[in-house]
Order: structure tokens, then C-alpha cells, then sequence
């Protein structure tokens, strides 16, 4: 089976209801009952009002619940809009719904079990992402700390039950399948934690240690000592000046 990479990408651009707009079931209560949702003849206006609504019942497909626990059957006809695809981006109407967070828990399930997908990236920092994947791979760390430490500032509405749920499923299925392990990335650069930094610089120790003094200097000031949320709005009222200088001097260690 052909590996592939989940993205979650949050906005509101894009929604879990869009790819599946069905008209006769698109939540679920907390039982994971089906909790219909109808659309009335009688709320559209217009001569094509009633072609509209009967397009939409012959074309939709029915999400049956939002328990990720739950039978998949329903998320077949998303199986087959995702074809061969090697990334599929899942958003999300609002920020901080649960039934999106329950959702994109079952959905991306489906995408592991059924399409054979391995990796779930999320509007997160790499540092961050580094530091759930050691934890869903290797059962590094307290998950609870994890997000507690990780989610700060804009990205604290991850840090809820529901996404815990989610990260402790791929934690629970990579000791099921030690061989072939489901992965976490952050695909967000607003904040670079320290360890990020540590790992260049131990790899310029190992790989080019005649560069590690020059690197070593570039690097200066630059690795965060606070957390997310604190280095970010301290950040922000820095000179702009200076933020250009920093930005200088990170891009002299990438050339």
C-alpha cells in the first residue's frame, strides 16, 4: 500500500460539509447517532429552487456520525474523492467545534486504515510537531504536558480533549504496528522552539564541525527561552529592523 501524507490544513475555506454535503445527516450527538440536518424547499427562493435541493438529496452522501470511534462505512464515497491523491486537506467552518475536531479524528482514521495514509500535519510549529511525533513514534513525554507546553497562544484551541483523543489513537496504533507508523508534522513557522536550533547545530557538530564556531555565532540570541505564547508577542514588538536582522541571520546559516 502506497504511503501518503494527511494534511489538516484549519480554515475557513474549506469544510468537512463541503466534501460530503449532505443533506440528511452531517453530525452526530455525542452518542454518534445520526443528527439530521434538512434543508427546506421553502428557505431557497426562485424558479430552480426545488432542481437545487433534489440535486443535492441524488448527489449526497450521508455522514452518519462524528464518533471517531465508529463505524467507517459511511466515509467510503471521501475514500473515492480522494482517489490516488497523496495529500488531502481537511477544514473546518469554525474554530474550536468539537464535532470538526471529532471528525477530522474519524476521517483521518479512515485515510490510515482504508488509503493508506501515514502522516497528519496540522497549523502547528515544526518544533511542536517534532515533539508529538517522538511522542505518537517513540512514547516520548506526558501527552498532557506535551500540549499544555506546545499549545500556547494562537494555537492553545488545540489543546482539547478531542485532539488528545486523536494523538492517543496514533500513539495506541504505532504500538500495534511498530513496523509501519503513523507520523506527526507541524507545518506552521511562526515559532521555532529551542530544540529545533539544537539539532542544526548538533548536526553541523557531527557533519561540519569546522562551521559549528560560525554557526554557533548566527544562531546567537536567536533560540527561544520562553514558550510559544509569550516568545510570540514579545517578539512582535520588536524593531522591525531587528526582526529583519534576525531573519538575515538565519538564512546566512541556510545558505
Amino acid at each position: 500500500m502506497t504511503r501518503r501524507m494527511a494534511v489538516v490544513i484549519p480554515s475557513v475555506l474549506l469544510s468537512l460539509g463541503a466534501m460530503a454535503p449532505a443533506t440528511s445527516a452531517i453530525g452526530a450527538t455525542g452518542h454518534g447517532s445520526p443528527a439530521s440536518v434538512s434543508v427546506s424547499r421553502a428557505a431557497l427562493s426562485g424558479p430552480h429552487a426545488g432542481s437545487v435541493v433534489a440535486a443535492l438529496e441524488r448527489h449526497a452522501d450521508p455522514l452518519r456520525s462524528t464518533d471517531p470511534k465508529g463505524r467507517l462505512r459511511d466515509l467510503d464515497a471521501l475514500g473515492r474523492m480522494a482517489g490516488g491523491a497523496k495529500v488531502v486537506g481537511l477544514g473546518e467552518a469554525t474554530h474550536g467545534s468539537r464535532d470538526f475536531f471529532r471528525m477530522k479524528h474519524r476521517v483521518f482514521r479512515h485515510l490510515v486504515e482504508e488509503k493508506g495514509f501515514r502522516t497528519f500535519a496540522l497549523e502547528l510549529p515544526w518544533s511542536s510537531g517534532v515533539r508529538l511525533d517522538e511522542y505518537v513514534v517513540n512514547g516520548k513525554g506526558d501527552l498532557k504536558d506535551i500540549a499544555r507546553e506546545e499549545f500556547q497562544g494562537s494555537y492553545r484551541i488545540w489543546n482539547n480533549q478531542d485532539y488528545r483523543d486523536l494523538i492517543e489513537w496514533m500513539r495506541d496504533y504505532n504500538l500495534r504496528h511498530p513496523n509501519d507508523p503513523v507520523r506527526f508534522m507541524g507545518d506552521d513557522m511562526g515559532y521555532a522552539g529551542p530544540e529545533l536550533y539544537e539539532r542544526v547545530t548538533g548536526y553541523v557538530a557531527r557533519r561540519y564541525p569546522r562551521l559549528l564556531e560560525r554557526v554557533t555565532e548566527l544562531y546567537r540570541g536567536l533560540a527561544p527561552t520562553t514558550d510559544a505564547g509569550t516568545y510570540s508577542e514579545a517578539y512582535f514588538r520588536l524593531p522591525l529592523a531587528e526582526r529583519r536582522e534576525r531573519a538575515e541571520r538565519t538564512g546566512q546559516v541556510y545558505e
